[in-house]
This record gives C-alpha cells, sequence and structure tokens, in this order.
C-alpha cells in the first residue's frame, strides 16, 4: 500500500472518532473527489473514455482523481483497509436478473459487487461508485440479497439490508418566474416528494419540474 494511499486516507478521515464516522469520511471522499468516468455526469466526452486507459492500482485512481466504478470502490476498500478496517469485497446477484440461492453456488450468478466492512460483529456495505444512491444503502437491485464476502479461508454468507421506504424520500423544488406583460410578471414556487429512483433520477427530475411549471403556469398558458 502506498504511501500516498495512507496520507489521503488520514486526511480525509481528518477529525472524525467513531467507525461509523470515519467510513462516512471516506465514502464522501471517494464519491465527491473521484470522479467516475461511466458516470453521464463526468462531464468526460465519448472520445475522451474511448482514450482512458486504465487504472492499474487503487494508487492511480488516487493519483488521477478518476476512474471506473470498479476503480472507485477497489479505492475505498483500499483507504479504509489504510485506516485500519477489515475491508473485503463482496460478490452477490442482481435481483432485477435472478432470484439467487445460496444452495447453488455458481459464480456466475453472483457478478454483482459490493465492498463489505466489518464494524464489530456484523459487515456493513457501501458502493461509492453509485452516484445517486445514499450512503447505507445500496442499488436496490442489490439489497436483501445474499453476498458472499471474499476469504481466501473461510468466505461468509451475509445478507445485505433492505432500505426502509423512508430512505429513498426526496423533495425537489422548483421557483419560476412568468412575465405576463412587459412590466408584469408572476412568481411561483413548487415542491414534489416521492420515492427516488436512483437509476433514473435525471430523467424523473426532469419530469417533476415540467409537471410542477405547468402547475404554475397562469391558465391561459396550460391550453
Amino acid at each position: 500500500m502506498s504511501d500516498d494511499v495512507k496520507k489521503a486516507a488520514a486526511e480525509a478521515i481528518g477529525d472524525a472518532t467513531s467507525p461509523e464516522q470515519k467510513l462516512e469520511r471516506l465514502f464522501e471522499f471517494c464519491r465527491s473527489k473521484i470522479k467516475n468516468i461511466n458516470d453521464d455526469a463526468s462531464g468526460l466526452s465519448a472520445d475522451e473514455r474511448a482514450k482512458w486507459k486504465n487504472n492499474k492500482a487503487p494508487a492511480d485512481t488516487l493519483k488521477r482523481r478518476m476512474g471506473t466504478g470498479t476503480d472507485i470502490d477497489m479505492l475505498f476498500a483500499t483507504l479504509a483497509i489504510a485506516a485500519g478496517f477489515d475491508a473485503r469485497m463482496a460478490n452477490l446477484a442482481d435481483r432485477s436478473d435472478i432470484f439467487f440461492d445460496a444452495g447453488f453456488p455458481d459464480d456466475y450468478f453472483i457478478s454483482s459487487y459490493d465492498i463489505a466492512v466489518r464494524l464489530g460483529e456484523t459487515w456493513r456495505f457501501y458502493d461509492p461508485a453509485s452516484t445517486y444512491v445514499s450512503l447505507g444503502m445500496l442499488r436496490w437491485q442489490e439489497e436483501g440479497e445474499d453476498a458472499l464476502v471474499s476469504d481466501p479461508k473461510d468466505p461468509t454468507w451475509v445478507q445485505t439490508p433492505m432500505s426502509p421506504p423512508e430512505k429513498s424520500m426526496e423533495t425537489r423544488t422548483a421557483s419560476f418566474v412568468y412575465r405576463r406583460m412587459e412590466h408584469s410578471k408572476a412568481r411561483c414556487e413548487s415542491s414534489i416528494r416521492d420515492i427516488s429512483h436512483p437509476t433514473r433520477k435525471n430523467t424523473m427530475t426532469t419530469i417533476h419540474l415540467l409537471s410542477a411549471k405547468r402547475r404554475c403556469a397562469p391558465a391561459s398558458k396550460r391550453s
């Protein structure tokens, strides 16, 4: 493990004292400081992605401040290890594709992965690479699934937690100004609270804002 990784872990953790706080700081560092080249919001063009040269190690991801989703998750695991945590890769199934049976443990069916970190006697699961998935949650396809936590001698099956509905609630607020005449204008603000869908976040935001704009529009403009 490079000194740069150890230094980055210490700086990201800062004055955090509890294990949960330390992991949250590392999670937020990977989420906010490392650009996911596969994310539509990365700002990279198709040509820049095509010219991308793979990172060979987490230290490369840290140095370049960008990488694939796998790179980001592996960097998080490495930073956690540098901070003294037991961090492992955990493989699991995608329940949008298959209902996995741990009694038939073929690796073909557990191609998805997250990072498992041991806290006390339990494992916590993290996925900083999924931009729109909050800390403490996984993609819905990976929640409530049996995950195989890697170990060279004694790999362990652990079920990932299911997030309660309230953790997916999100409020979107939009403000509009309508100019009816040259010297007249009307202001409107509309809020929508609903269940967030991480994989469709941008699309749903656009739909909701257009809906709010229509509700705020003067009657003459709605037809």
